[in-house]
């Protein structure tokens, strides 16, 4: 057997043992809506500027009381969907192992979703997700609207000006209690 078929095969193993499995609960289509009791939700979003050469990348984390538990930012030289796929990548270090992960880059979601090899640019990055998807029990990779990921784009447009920042901005407050169903 030689390598190319070789990896396929282990590829293809690794695949059938980790399942995506869709989350059943509520939706919206306009506003952000906090995940089933004991999941985390976790959106991100990536923004481009033209004034600066790069990409921002921003994700937030919110428990099913739509509480934030985390957030990240970061500025980035680079393609919009390989900066997405490092938002999510950020975010799923945590070690939660019940999520919904949401975003409005349907490309990103349909690779992510994905059991295929993905010989594109952002191969390698949709590669390391489904690496650490195995630390999962339950995880969902969804395509939400814009206006419910309004708070992970927030995070993507402010990347330049809050990159490494620890103490989240005021605006971070703001549109998490404007986003707070509760």
């Amino acid at each position: 057997m030689n390598i190319v078929s070789s990896a396929q095969s282990l590829l293809f193993d690794f695949h059938n043992s980790v399942t995506t499995q869709p989350i059943r609960g509520k939706t919206s289509k306009t506003k952000w809506c906090p995940p089933p009791q004991g999941f985390v939700k976790i959106n991100f979003d990536a923004a481009t500027f033209r004034d600066r050469e790069g990409i921002g990348a921003g994700g937030i984390a919110r428990d099913d009381r739509g509480n934030c538990l985390a957030w990240r930012t970061g500025f980035f030289g680079g393609l919009r969907e390989a900066e997405l796929g490092k938002a999510v990548e950020l975010e799923l270090k945590f070690g939660w192992e019940r999520c919904v992960v949401e975003g409005d880059c349907l490309q990103v979601i349909r690779k992510l979703n994905s059991h295929e090899c993905d010989f594109s640019s952002t191969g390698p990055i949709i590669a390391d997700v489904h690496i650490n998807i195995c630390e999962f029990r339950t995880i969902s990779f969804m395509h939400v609207n814009r206006l419910a990921n309004s708070t992970a784009h927030m995070i993507a447009r402010q990347a330049f000006d809050n990159a490494g920042r620890i103490i989240p901005p005021a605006f971070l407050y703001e549109a998490i209690t404007a986003d707070n169903p509760f």
